[in-house]
């Protein structure tokens, strides 16, 4: 059984266009029989252009004078219930939609609604394992439905049950007839990583490499596969796997620089970590870690003058990467260019320092430091590094 549901997005103009377009034409413009007097409906119509105006209060108070009129209107309970989500006031919800759970006379399918609404109430006020146990009853009674399952995979990556949700991502992919194959690759590269955790090497390598091979793009995969390597001695290993990230996903070799300069370190091959740095530099100039760390090489080598080029038209084209400033300014002083170090001063107090170059592609989340997944949209591989772009 497929049941429809139109999920909470947060916003009463959203939620007007799912629950009410249905509701009104059934409640208020469709002649019936049962076609209320002229004040019930002027009360229904009200409370929408308050929901459509963006006025949750006036259209609460609305719907309630419904309410009272018809206690019968199961839809008129279900606004109800969404707004005062929208407005914060999740107790009240809550108690709307138990309400509906229990009455004897609901339909199955008004019953999964309502319990579908009940787990997105108790996910809202952070009562993520209720949440959990409903929409596990969601999907019982429901098996196809993909809703469900979108909000429960979301909430056992959220608690760090990952074989859980690598179970339902795939489940739901089935439903959607999608691969979603980034997605079931970070929840297998996070199952390896909790394994590790365990002291279960063997198990997280697996795991790692099944990642990899369920999405070959999948950097994180690459990353903690590369660590794994480094950590038990196998440098080799581990610059080899770290290097692959700059053929699969350019855009990330940023991650895999440090890694590698200390398994460079390690094995003593200083030279070959500036030949890869100065290579991935020219295919990519637009990688401003690349360049900052080809600029610290060059530093250490002594050519100061070459990194400080390098770490100047880095921070001429990313005006807000406090990492290269910094670097620049610390070659400057510790070479006791006082003339130099003040011009850069300066151009450091008319910059903006709070420039975060890290931004999600979705929902424009900003932050200072990479992540795989959006703390804000939940989703996976939508935030990338703005390189070029100003602060």
């Amino acid at each position: 059984m497929s049941v429809e549901i139109v999920p909470y997005i947060g916003y009463p103009i959203a939620f007007a266009a799912g629950f009410l377009a249905a509701w009104i034409f059934a409640r208020v413009l469709r002649p019936s029989e049962e076609q209320r007097g002229g004040t019930e409906k002027e009360i229904y119509l009200k409370g929408i252009n308050f929901v459509l105006s963006n006025e949750p209060d006036k259209a609460i108070e609305e719907f309630t004078k419904a309410v009272r009129i018809d206690s019968s209107t199961i839809e008129t309970y279900f606004a109800l219930g969404s707004l005062f989500r929208n407005k914060g006031d999740v107790g009240r919800a809550t108690k709307i939609h138990q309400s509906i759970t229990i009455r004897p006379s609901v339909d199955e399918k008004t019953r999964i609604k309502a319990l579908y609404e009940l787990g997105i109430d108790f996910r809202k006020a952070g009562l993520l394992k209720r949440a959990i146990g409903v929409f596990e009853e969601v999907i019982h009674r429901a098996p196809n439905m993909v809703e469900a399952y979108e909000q429960l995979g979301s909430l056992y990556e959220e608690i760090g049950e990952w074989e859980k949700a690598f179970e339902t991502r795939t489940r739901l992919s089935r439903l959607r007839r999608e691969e979603n194959r980034n997605v079931l690759a970070h929840i297998k590269t996070e199952m390896g990583k909790k394994l590790l955790e365990e002291g279960k090497e063997g198990e997280a390598k697996k795991a790692f490499k099944k990642a990899i091979s369920i999405d070959r793009g999948c950097v994180d995969a690459y990353i903690s596969l590369g660590d794994l390597y480094f950590s038990t001695g196998e440098y080799e290993k581990a610059i080899k796997t770290w290097k692959e990230i700059t053929d699969v996903a350019p855009a990330f070799s940023f991650l895999a620089y440090p890694r590698m300069e200390e398994a460079y370190f390690k094995l003593g091959k200083f030279n070959e970590m500036e030949g890869f740095l100065r290579d991935v530099a020219l295919r990519n100039p637009s990688d401003p870690y690349a360049r900052l760390y080809l600029a610290r090489y060059l530093y250490r080598k002594n050519h100061v003058e070459e990194a400080v080029k390098e770490l100047r038209e880095v921070v001429d084209s990313n005006p807000g990467f406090v990492e290269a400033r910094k670097e620049l300014l610390r070659i400057i002083v510790d070479k006791g260019l006082k003339e130099e170090a003040l011009r850069e001063l300066e151009r450091v107090l008319e910059t903006d320092l709070t420039y975060k170059p890290f931004q999600c592609g979705s929902c424009g989340y900003r932050s200072e430091k990479f992540l795989w997944k959006c703390p804000q949209c939940k989703r996976w591989d939508t935030i990338t590094l703005k390189g070029k772009e100003a602060p």
